[in-house]
């Protein structure tokens, strides 16, 4: 059986700025003030929300995805 795989959580500048997108709100870019921290600071950041929160926002992904 093949796996599927859906995008649940990103952060990102494909919109021309930095922003990150909850999917299971929104596909809307929500955007990210920088306030004078450098892009690797704020990946970092990020980066370690995600390693902490995945399981978090999959659920919240799931559960929003059963009421459709």
């Amino acid at each position: 059986m093949e796996k599927v795989f859906f995008e649940i959580y990103g952060v990102d500048t494909a919109h021309g700025f930095l922003h990150e997108q909850r999917y299971w709100l929104t596909p809307e870019p929500i955007p990210i003030p920088v306030l004078g921290k450098g892009l690797n600071d704020i990946f970092n950041f990020y980066l370690e929300q995600i390693r902490q929160s995945f399981e978090r926002y999959r659920k919240y992904y799931i559960d929003r995805m059963k009421l459709r």
